[in-house]
């Protein structure tokens, strides 16, 4: 077949092209195009909830109403304010109280706090010596710490 057979039009390509001219002018009753045109949206709809209720739970939204969040929020801000008033206030002296002795090192020996002179001898001192003992690995650090502490009385 050469390429001039496939261009020229053949009589009975002409002869259907007519024909189907007028079934190309027929125009469908606006009934019909509605009613058909609501089956499909009923249809779409149909699917459209298929998909919404095969949609995985984290994927939904729910609709949560503005004034419950901002009625949570307040609470939850109140009510880490009541619980943070509610603790113990961490003054000054009673972090003195709490805090541990001193040391500077093996044999490092601490003053006692003065006592009552009637309840000592009167001619005894006392010391309180502390030691700290730790074992470490190379690589991993600590791995365990004791400390000794040693009340010693002597005369004078």
């Amino acid at each position: 077949m050469s390429k001039d057979e496939f261009t020229k039009t053949s009589d009975d390509q002409i002869e259907i092209s007519e024909s189907l001219s007028v079934l190309r002018q027929i125009r469908s009753p606006p009934e019909a195009r509605a009613s058909y045109r609501a089956s499909i949206d009923s249809e779409l709809f149909k699917v459209r909830a298929t998909q919404l209720s095969m949609m995985p739970w984290w994927r939904r939204s729910v609709a949560v109403p503005i004034p419950l969040i901002v009625a949570t929020c307040i609470l939850l801000l109140v009510s880490t304010w009541v619980a943070l008033g509610s603790r113990p206030s961490d003054t000054n002296a009673a972090r003195a109280d709490k805090q541990p002795l001193a040391f500077n090192g093996p044999g490092d020996t601490i003053a006692s706090p003065k006592m009552n002179p009637l309840d000592t001898f009167p001619t005894g001192t006392s010391e309180l010596a502390a030691s700290v003992s730790t074992t470490y690995l190379c690589g991993v650090g600590p791995l365990s710490t004791e400390m000794q502490y040693v009340y010693k009385e002597s005369d004078l």
